[in-house]
């Protein structure tokens, strides 16, 4: 099943040339024309006995050092890099390299890696293991590595950095929704030392904010950085403020348009403002409609939105409609999946929780 599901995934989201490229210096003279028969074929021409003949033939090359050897893998001839695959030979030698703390051999190993493949890595080592990893990387890639870590894999991860490490090279690296999520599982005593000792006064207190709200609800959940402009600025004031406001954002999906008492109003077409002479207002080109969130809605319901009406980030209100930040989808994802395995629990029996990787007989 793990070779039919590699060949599929592989089929589906790879040309046919380039696949066909990659299987060249695979392919013998017994096997080769019935492989070639298949590949001529578009993937959702292919029925399943296709794929289990394929699976059968090419079975050899899947098991080879193209899936096995690197955990960035590139085809042979086309270049093409293929999907990581976490193998017991790469953390071997992984292994190897943090105990010679051979810092060239780990930068080879993982310069090319996802923050999310290191985090998958970075869950099987030991965390003394982890922390010689983490010390090879710069500032904002080892920020990225952490939120994607496990939550115990992060816990015993941070027990072994000082108030100071946390707040200098990771607070002052991530957006404020997870630097309070990453703060809330640390101990309080140690969490108010983190925050004391953040440079940014203002990112101090947006994450003490955060952290008051209950977790499940928007507040927990969202970020307070956001592009927002004033309803009475003219197109030149709000290029010029959203400029500012930009340098602290890594990802801009809406600029939001508030009134004198910062209560929302609507959005901001990006093109439409490009467009607009700089002495226009505002209050002429901005779009009045627009969906929010109260700051204490549940988690299910804003997953439950955001994928009703194909939303990527939504912005929070308190009861008198004033801005106070924006939820984005990666912040969501993890809901989703929650309430997709919680369902997936009750559909099967389960009264407990459940994750993919559980096995069949710890769960009966």
């Amino acid at each position: 099943e793990r070779f039919l599901f590699q060949l599929v995934k592989l089929a589906f989201n790879q040309r046919r040339k380039m696949l066909r490229n990659s299987l060249k210096s695979y392919l013998t003279e017994d096997n080769r024309s019935s492989v070639e028969a298949y590949l001529e074929k578009r993937p959702e021409q292919l029925h399943f006995e296709d794929f289990v003949k394929l699976s059968v033939l090419l079975k050899p090359w899947l098991n080879s050092t193209i899936f096995a050897h690197r955990a960035w893998n590139y085809s042979v001839e086309s270049g093409v890099k293929m999907q990581f695959e976490l193998t017991k030979e790469y953390l071997q030698n992984l292994r190897a390299a943090i105990e010679r703390n051979d810092e060239e051999a780990l930068l080879e190993l993982v310069n090319e890696l996802h923050p999310a493949d290191l985090g998958e890595i970075m869950d099987e080592l030991e965390a003394d293991e982890a922390l010689v990893l983490y010390k090879v990387l710069d500032s904002d890639r080892a920020s990225e590595v952490l939120m994607h870590l496990e939550e115990d894999s992060r816990v015993d991860f941070l027990a072994q950095l000082t108030p100071k490490e946390i707040a200098e090279q990771f607070i002052d690296n991530l957006d404020s929704d997870d630097a309070a999520d990453m703060l809330s599982q640390l101990p309080s005593e140690q969490k108010d030392e983190v925050i004391a000792l953040i440079e940014d006064r203002q990112q101090a207190r947006d994450i003490v904010d955060l952290l008051h709200y209950e977790e499940g609800t928007a507040g927990a959940l969202m970020a307070k950085e956001l592009i927002r402009v004033n309803v009475n600025w003219t197109v030149s004031t709000a290029v010029k403020e959203m400029r500012k406001q930009a340098e602290q954002i890594e990802h801009v999906y809406t600029v939001y348009v508030v009134d004198d008492e910062d209560i929302l109003v609507g959005r901001l077409q990006v093109k439409k403002l490009l467009l607009t002479p700089v002495r226009a207002r505002i209050s002429d080109i901005y779009d009045t409609t627009i969906r929010s969130v109260l700051v204490d809605e549940d988690q299910e319901e804003i997953a439950s939105i955001m994928q009703k009406y194909d939303l990527v980030a939504l912005p929070v209100v308190d009861e008198l409609g004033r801005l106070l930040g924006r939820i984005t989808i990666d912040d969501i994802v993890d809901v989703i999946k929650e309430v997709a395995e919680r369902d997936y629990a009750l559909a099967s029996g389960i009264s407990g929780s459940v994750e993919s990787t559980d096995s069949v007989y710890v769960l009966t």
